[in-house]
């Protein structure tokens, strides 16, 4: 007989990350830069190539929860991820002696329930910014698991719930669904100057058609992903790519 809540269990790894930056000498430390092509792993280049703007993937499951979490994050340099909320409620490391956001030089820390509101938060569009952490399955990879690419880009994150809202529509699902990761150009004016950034959109293989065709009578896999880790996302501080965004925030991180 098998083991309830045990035996019907299906947990995928993690097997690696996709990035969407170098890091680079700055004065005292590494910092990202954003480049206009996926940054992956050997496993990964040696199918899609070295500088690869696309990637055939598949989502594991109907859950858009488990693998393309998106949060409020603040970072600090020494410490890692100390705050995590939703715009209205979040969990964040204090330091118990000044009440303030746990630092380097903070001693006694503890873990605390506390308002989320962006519009009046001094941290966001400092250490704290918007941040999607994406999984998914790279099905022409070898390994049986997730690969993780995280952005921070609010071009980016409207693109991925834009796709997934779409492709449910067209298809009533989107789990196990053959789809593409593409880099695409966007033009942007921050400060009134005139700059092309490269985004994440989904798109398809095909036509639409094709699309429904092929997927109409595909079933949902159920399946256990990991717990995103707490890596700051390489495009965490851009320059300004829409209405509302800090600018370049280099040495401005917690510490």
């Amino acid at each position: 007989m098998p083991i309830k809540g045990l035996s019907d269990r299906v947990s995928l790894p993690r097997l690696g990350k996709i990035r969407l930056g170098i890091r680079v000498q700055g004065a005292t430390s590494l910092y990202p830069q954003p480049v206009d092509y996926f940054v992956c792993p050997d496993a990964v280049g040696k199918v899609f190539g070295e500088k690869p703007r696309q990637l055939r993937i598949l989502f594991p499951t109907e859950d858009a929860s488990g693998w393309a979490s998106q949060f409020y994050r603040c970072y600090s340099r020494s410490r890692g991820l100390i705050c995590k909320g939703d715009g209205e409620r979040a969990t964040a490391l204090v330091d118990e002696d000044t009440g303030a956001l746990a630092s380097r030089d903070s001693i006694h820390v503890s873990s605390r329930e506390m308002n989320c509101d962006p519009d009046t938060c001094p941290e966001y569009g400092r250490s704290c910014r918007r941040v999607m952490n994406l999984q998914f399955l790279l099905p022409d990879v070898p390994g049986l698991g997730v690969w993780q690419l995280d952005t921070s880009s609010y071009w980016s994150i409207t693109n991925i719930n834009s796709g997934i809202k779409l492709v449910k529509a067209l298809c009533g699902h989107i789990s196990m669904i053959p789809l593409m990761l593409r880099l695409i150009p966007r033009e942007t004016r921050p400060g009134g100057s005139r700059k092309t950034v490269y985004v994440i959109a989904l798109d398809i293989p095909g036509k639409i058609t094709g699309l429904v065709r092929s997927t109409s009578a595909q079933l949902p896999v159920d399946a256990i992903l990991p717990e995103p880790d707490t890596e700051m996302p390489d495009d965490l501080f851009p320059e300004a790519t829409a209405p509302g965004e800090g600018g370049q925030q280099t040495g401005e991180w917690r510490p």
